[in-house]
């Protein structure tokens, strides 16, 4: 039997505070028509512009993923679209209220129980499914990155991460099928080192970060300077900034490399329909993520869209 698309069964809610903004959001997920794809619509703005979810309009990978069109960006929605592309959600409309949605946990957990609440409804039309029939590779050889996806019949993923690190050592993360995206993947946070975060703190960035939406690993001495930041940001009692993990403990021994997989599969969702392919990651990120999905989309989906 074919598969068919499918939506949400009515619509919910859900808000909480953006990681760099700071700002709380309010998400309103909305059943979408067939063949509508994924669609942000950023209701607070005049006009209520949308955004369409596919690599076209990404237009920054630093610290997540931005998409804009026209005067509307979305911002850090790597989290939220893994769980909408896990649970094979093909269509759906996202209302937001301001440009960066909730971190909740860092994780795509709240974004998929969510979504079950609202239930999902199958569609009449059939589902589309991208077949991957060659190798794509994208790689920066400076900085060790390596991407590709080749054909194979279901979504496999293995992903690479080495950050040279006493604390994190290197780590792999597999993952075959969607099957056990629920309970392997989507609770794994997203992850940072404190001497990164303390950077990211001074330029005005996580405005809404904290030990309950990310683990912080803590893998050099502290100055007396890095000591006070790290106050004013995790007002925690009895905090010591020891070498280790701040504030938490890992769900997995890999974690973090689970967390990696997680944002590769919300960034290639921009591919903008479901595919299938065996997908290598060595050290990957936004950037590449994202570009690797671009590609995907020049090779297979351009030219049947220029031809009408």
């Amino acid at each position: 039997m074919m598969p068919l698309q499918q939506t949400i069964s009515k619509p919910i809610s859900l808000s909480g505070i953006g990681l760099h903004t700071g700002v709380t959001c309010e998400l309103r997920f909305v059943p979408a028509p067939e063949y509508s794809g994924i669609v942000f619509r950023r209701v607070d703005l005049p006009g209520s512009p949308e955004i369409k979810a596919i690599a076209d309009y990404v237009t920054d990978t630093r610290l997540g993923t931005t998409l804009r069109a026209g005067n509307a960006v979305v911002q850090t929605i790597e989290h939220l679209l893994a769980a909408i592309f896990a649970l094979e959600i093909d269509n759906l409309i996202i209302e937001m209220n301001h440009s960066e949605p909730p971190i909740m946990d860092g994780s795509a957990y709240y974004f998929m129980n969510v979504l079950k609440q609202a239930g999902i409804t199958r569609q009449s039309a059939a589902k589309n499914v991208l077949p991957i029939t060659e190798k794509i590779i994208w790689e920066e050889p400076e900085r060790g990155v390596f991407l590709s996806i080749e054909p194979y019949p279901i979504l496999q993923i293995q992903v690479e991460v080495d950050y040279q690190s006493t604390i994190l050592p290197p780590q792999t993360a597999f993952m075959q099928g969607l099957a056990h995206f629920e309970t392997e993947i989507a609770p794994c946070r997203t992850f940072c080192f404190l001497k990164d975060v303390i950077k990211m703190y001074q330029v005005g960035l996580i405005k809404g970060g904290s030990p309950s939406n990310a683990v912080v690993i803590v893998d050099e001495p502290l100055t007396p300077e890095s000591k006070k930041i790290l106050n004013k940001l995790f007002p925690i009692p009895n905090l010591e900034a020891k070498e280790g993990i701040l504030g938490t403990t890992l769900l997995f021994d890999n974690e973090p490399a689970r967390h990696k997989l997680l944002d590769i599969i919300g960034d290639l969702s921009l591919v903008g329909m479901p595919f299938t392919g065996k997908i290598i990651a060595r050290k990957p990120g936004h950037k590449a993520n994202t570009a690797l999905a671009a590609k995907i989309r020049q090779r297979y989906l351009e030219p049947v869209c220029s031809k009408g």
